[in-house]
């Protein structure tokens, strides 16, 4: 009979627990969505400092799981390459210790000035731009493998689409997208040898692209500039990123069966009370989540059908007479119903006057206070990574100034001067308040946990005053 040793089994065990290790590590050997205590950083340039497509993210997991403390972080930084972010990956992303990170690199390494019409003839010209997209993928790999090497789970999000086929006066970089493309591929390739979550946007965007440029060549997902997505496109984004997840698309289903005075389902909340026959139905219910207030900017549906898929806040009852129902909910009226609305069943995320929308407005209204403060402190970091000769150094803010006021001399006739003066007065301004700032961000936060608990409320479903019997 064949003894193992003692150290052949302290290596077998050892080498075991470095596997686990490995696949705890990995995206999809977990759940995709977010828990309590995450702490999600999005890695990036312009898009990611923008911020738009993770806050429609945040606002959801704050209404659809108000039980859930998910932190989420702005690590994108305007203009920067895949070097730049190897630079700071220490100082400005894992010093804030992310359980998880999403990398979101688009196109500024493949250098799209080399795309422009005026590069064509150029003998090198196709060298140089293979030259910047495998400099692009080689960064791509070490960012990834130095994250997973701390222990932090990664998420990858393919780059946005650079729109080289609107018709429009912007100068074009015909190929850039092609390259970008490519750029997608290789991150589905490591998305595979690392077992990480992907989220393709650049399919996403690429195909309703396709779509509205088939009946107006003039219009188009993306900016004007071809490169930034609007509030639309940031929300399709976001759209993928929570399809990826496979988040709870529910925020309440109730099935009542009116004449036999039964709850048939309640899914994602918990009903008590109920009254019901033929006529009239009335229960108090409270659900688990907040309906999705959709922001003024978007259109929830435009593209995929949000609202029924992902935003599902239902009440189904059958067994009524026909004719003709009052929906109140706290006494307020909500909208009068057939008998067969009501069976077939209603959403009522579409009604925005409802107790439970009001709430979650409430909570939108604080993440736009939120928002708007994160861009202020992003602005401070923007100044400090993009123009660090300017802020290192310096023995005061008025010295700054100075050097910022020189350098907008000097190249302030460019397309970014107006950009470049705002981001320099955002900076003048708050730094000197820079704490302030982030007690303040960590106040809203606060305000927002208690914000969106959802509350019990009363609902009744009663027949009009010509109701027919």
């Amino acid at each position: 009979m064949h003894l193992t040793s003692t150290n052949t089994m302290n290596k077998y065990f050892f080498l075991i627990s470095i596997s686990l290790l490995l696949i705890c590590q990995t995206g999809y050997s977990q759940d995709k969505s977010f828990t309590n205590g995450d702490r999600v950083s999005y890695i990036g340039s312009s898009i990611a400092m923008n911020g738009q497509c993770f806050h429609f993210t945040n606002l959801f997991y704050s209404t659809r799981y108000p039980a859930r403390d998910v932190r989420f972080l702005n690590n994108g930084i305007s203009g920067e390459w895949t070097d730049n972010i190897l630079k700071r990956i220490d100082s400005d992303i894992l010093s804030n210790n992310p359980t998880w990170c999403v990398l979101m690199i688009e196109e500024n390494d493949l250098s799209p000035s080399l795309y422009m019409p005026d590069k064509k003839t150029e003998p090198d010209i196709k060298e140089r731009q293979e030259k910047q997209v495998q400099h692009w993928m080689n960064n791509a790999d070490l960012i990834v493998e130095k994250l997973l090497a701390k222990g932090v789970k990664v998420i990858l999000q393919t780059p946005t689409v650079y729109d080289q086929y609107l018709k429009s006066s912007s100068p074009n970089g015909y190929g850039v997208n092609d390259n970008l493309e490519r750029c997608a591929e290789h991150l589905r390739i490591l998305s595979k040898k690392y077992s990480l979550p992907l989220v393709d946007c650049w399919t996403a965007l690429n195909e309703i692209n396709k779509k509205i440029q088939k009946e107006d060549s003039t219009k188009t997902i993306i900016g004007e500039d071809r490169v930034h997505v609007g509030s639309q496109g940031h929300f399709i984004m976001s759209t993928e990123f929570l399809k990826m997840q496979n988040v709870n698309g529910t925020v309440s289903d109730i099935f009542i069966n009116a004449r036999r005075n039964k709850t048939k389902s309640q899914k994602n909340c918990m009903i008590e009370g109920l009254t019901a026959n033929a006529a009239s139905v009335s229960f108090t219910s409270r659900s688990e989540s907040l309906p999705f207030p959709t922001p003024s900017e978007i259109n929830p549906d435009s593209f995929y059908n949000f609202t029924d898929k992902m935003n599902a806040d239902i009440i189904k009852v059958k067994g009524l007479k026909k004719g003709k129902y009052t929906l109140t909910i706290d006494g307020t009226v909500i909208s009068e119903l057939s008998n067969k609305d009501l069976c077939k069943g209603i959403n009522l995320s579409r009604f925005h006057t409802t107790p439970q929308y009001k709430q979650a407005e409430l909570v939108l209204d604080s993440f736009r206070e939120y928002w708007k403060n994160e861009r202020q402190l992003r602005t401070i970091r923007y100044i400090e990574y993009q123009f660090s000769n300017m802020v290192k150094g310096t023995n005061s803010l008025k010295e700054v100034r100075a050097k910022m006021d020189d350098y907008l001399l000097k190249y302030g006739s460019g397309p970014n001067q107006k950009y470049f003066t705002n981001m320099f007065n955002t900076y003048c301004e708050n730094k000197p308040t820079e704490q302030e700032l982030y007690d303040k961000q960590e106040n809203i936060l606060k305000k927002i946990a208690q914000l969106n608990k959802p509350k019990s409320h009363s609902y009744v479903i009663a027949a009009t005053s010509n109701h027919n019997h």
